[in-house]
């Protein structure tokens, strides 16, 4: 049999015990290892919560409300709260029905009558009343794992939906590292004193000596196994890091020093000591040799699974080296994998796939990135299309992402997330310097749009020279109206009226009707800022 049941520790189960009767929020931080994942789903197995998860993946900084598309999935997946919104909808319609609203969040095509601030709101509500439907029928969690990784999108819905949980039985739970995630901390703490509901912040650092010996004791179920001298070798290896301890005592399964003889479990002290001269140093170390012991057809699988990310669907594996389902139950019973949710995998251990990906060889590396770029490219939605470029920047084809993470950029805009496309915007522009001038004339739009009036100005005064060197009159008319535009923000009349009229100058031989547009409708708000109307009436009509 495996190793287990694994359990924590008494202290760690008194504080999961207090977690999960949290009404508000609560937050668990600790290195990798010391078993928070653990924690909040061993907390909230009981059946007493309705669980809904989401979990931030690496690369996802700048993809907007990434971690909750898993949650609302899995909320849109119980029929009655999608009939308790629809009975919403019977009798405080909204311009958008709440489940096409929510669809925002999931990556569905928007509704084209709104833009993107009044999509976001219309979603955000929706979600809220989603949430205050759920938490009615059941007491409900919502949670966010790896939260260091998380984009501002998310963290700031995040902090919009707090308020229900003061009003409802609905729990919000945070899981991070301790390298990130502090703002989104922050405001879940300060929140919770608004509302003056309770919250719990829960740190998780390695376990003492005495909880150490506790949970070999438990993971053998028997405390009398080890002798002392190779429990305290393993106890100080660990460093009171759960995971190395659980990792230790495998390994020593593994080389046939632990044996299962029916009643208990057996340890052999000479094949513990030959296998002592093979035991890894580190926890990295560790992990990194279980997966060499694979067979090469297995740890194909589970290398293109690391490119993939910490979950991943097997069919996206498959697509890529064929289909297996005999190597899938394998790899879940050498306890690599693990099931998901929806038929997904996910690596059964914590940093297991961090540590799989760091020991590709660069070349490696890159050319399962191409695979997986060739098969994302087959999939829709905005987390594919962000994965895509993710993809294709580490397989060295820098010209491909860049275009990708523009359009990333365009449909993070298209969803009110403006921060997250400047964030793309760059990204696309040091894929591939050569694109870099029109993709900087997106990001000094969006800048202005946010009213980050000064930002979006030195922008467009460090990008002009650049664009009357060698641009086409379109780009370069399209930027000097941009340039009027932050005039018009920044109160400046005589400037609004210069750059619109050279960019009017230079849209009309060109016959683009948009450029034309866009060059008399700021030349009209400068003379109408000028206090001259009929001008600006006249101009406008020319519209």
């Amino acid at each position: 049999p495996a190793l287990g049941p694994v359990h924590e520790p008494r202290q760690v189960a008194e504080q999961g015990a207090k977690l999960a009767r949290a009404v508000a929020g609560g937050a668990v931080n600790g290195a990798a290892g010391v078993g928070k994942s653990r924690l909040l789903r061993d907390g909230l197995s009981d059946g007493f919560w309705s669980a809904h998860a989401g979990r931030c993946i690496s690369y996802g900084r700048a993809l907007p409300y990434h971690p909750w598309l898993d949650v609302v999935a899995s909320l849109l997946a119980d029929e009655s709260l999608v009939e308790g919104l629809e009975h919403l909808d019977q009798h405080t319609p909204r311009a958008t029905p709440r489940v096409s609203a929510l669809g925002l969040f999931l990556g569905e095509e928007a509704d084209d009558r709104l833009d993107a601030a009044a999509r976001r709101e219309a979603a955000v509500d929706a979600l809220r009343d989603l949430l205050t439907v759920a938490a009615r029928a059941k007491p409900t969690v919502v949670s966010l794992d790896d939260l260091h990784w998380a984009d501002d999108a998310s963290v700031e819905l995040l902090d919009a939906l707090l308020p229900i949980a003061a009003k409802a039985p609905l729990l919000f739970v945070i899981v991070r590292r301790p390298e990130g995630g502090e703002e989104a901390e922050a405001g879940l703490t300060q929140a919770a004193a608004r509302l003056g509901a309770p919250h719990l912040g829960l740190e998780l650092g390695p376990l003492s000596e005495p909880d150490t010996r506790r949970l070999v004791a438990r993971l053998l179920d028997d405390d009398a196994v080890l002798p002392e001298a190779r429990l305290t070798r393993l106890i100080r290896r660990s460093g009171g890091v759960p995971l190395f301890v659980e990792e230790q005592l495998r390994h020593l399964q593994d080389e046939g020093a632990l044996t299962w003889s029916g009643d208990g479990w057996v340890f052999d002290a000479g094949r513990a000591d030959q296998s002592e001269s093979t035991l890894p140093p580190t926890l990295h170390a560790l992990l990194a040799a279980r997966v060499d012991r694979l067979p090469p057809h297995l740890r194909a699988r589970v290398e293109l699974g690391a490119v993939f990310g910490e979950e991943f669907d097997p069919a996206d594996i498959d697509a890529c080296l064929g289909d297996d389902t005999d190597d899938w139950d394998a790899l879940c019973a050498e306890g690599v994998l693990a099931p998901a949710r929806a038929g997904r995998l996910v690596f059964a251990r914590p940093m297991l796939q961090e540590v799989v990906y760091s020991t590709l060889l660069r070349p490696q590396r890159q050319a399962l990135h191409a695979q997986a770029a060739e098969r994302l490219a087959r999939v829709s939605g905005a987390r594919a299309q962000h994965a895509l470029a993710w993809h294709l920047e580490r397989a060295g084809q820098a010209a491909q992402a860049a275009r990708v993470w523009a359009e990333a950029a365009r449909s993070a805009s298209h969803v009110g997330a403006p921060s997250q496309a400047i964030e793309l915007l760059d990204r696309a522009m040091r894929a591939d310097p050569t694109q870099s001038s029109p993709l900087a004339l997106q990001r000094a739009r969006l800048l202005l749009r946010q009213g980050r009036v000064i930002e979006g100005r030195e922008s467009l005064d460090a990008l002009l020279p650049s664009l009357r060197a060698w641009a086409p009159a379109v780009l370069l008319s399209r930027a000097l109206s941009e340039r009027a535009l932050a005039a018009y923000l920044a109160g400046d009349g005589p400037e609004i009226i210069r750059f619109a009229e050279e960019a009017l100058l230079l849209a009309e031989p060109t016959g683009d009707r948009l450029a034309l547009a866009e060059a008399l409708r700021r030349l009209g708000m400068g003379q109408e800022f000028c206090g001259e109307e009929a001008l600006a009436q006249a101009t406008y009509r020319r519209c």
